[in-house]
């Protein structure tokens, strides 16, 4: 293995906003990547045309605000303006090899911000950071994107479960509180409303 730099073995491509945002999903849709939709608190989409797009095996970093340098990984959809895609350019280095490179460094990123009023990821400082470049004949590399790549896929998968889940319940509990559906507090009741049914 060679210690080299970031530089020259990734890029960024800073993401764009779409023309119009929708609160309401439909087919032609695709989700739009804002930190409050990867973070599960939102729910935005628009149109995929003129825009950049991301794929589950991309990395995403925030380039601009308090978050900046803040790493995701595993989403689908629109990059907002606020994020950028990390295309890795060296074929020797894998996309979780490198994912957690940067998760290691995340806080060290966000200490090395640039601009006073709102802070934005230094680019220059995430290049020049130092990484072990691996041979890739070397078997612990390949068993470790194995293993790393199964576990990846399962963390994405509980993610996109819990923010099913988490819309699910924000849809049910107005419903209890006003009463248009009921729990029904024991069997007998819960008989008894399948009766009336």
């Amino acid at each position: 293995w060679k210690i080299v730099k970031l530089k020259g073995n990734i890029k960024f491509v800073k993401g764009k906003k779409p023309k119009i945002i929708f609160k309401e999903k439909s087919d032609e849709l695709s989700k739009y990547l804002t930190i409050n939709v990867l973070s599960g608190k939102d729910y935005l989409y628009a149109h995929p045309k003129s825009v950049i797009l991301a794929e589950k095996d991309n990395i995403l970093m925030v380039m601009d605000g308090a978050s900046s340098g803040k790493i995701y990984f595993g989403a689908n959809g629109i990059v907002a303006s606020t994020l950028a895609k990390v295309e890795i350019l060296n074929n020797d280095l894998s996309t979780e090899y490198v994912y957690h490179f940067l998760k290691y460094n995340e806080n060290e990123i966000n200490n090395h911000t640039t601009g006073s009023a709102i802070p934005h990821t230094d680019k220059n400082f995430v290049l020049s950071l130092k990484i072990a470049l691996p041979d890739t004949n070397d078997i612990m590399f390949s068993k470790f994107n194995k293993a790393i790549g199964s576990i990846e896929n399962k963390i994405i998968q509980n993610n996109d479960e819990n923010k099913r889940l988490a819309k699910i319940r924000d849809s049910l509990l107005p419903k209890l509180m006003s009463g248009e559906i009921r729990v029904p507090i024991n069997d007998k009741e819960g008989d008894e409303q399948l009766c009336k049914k």
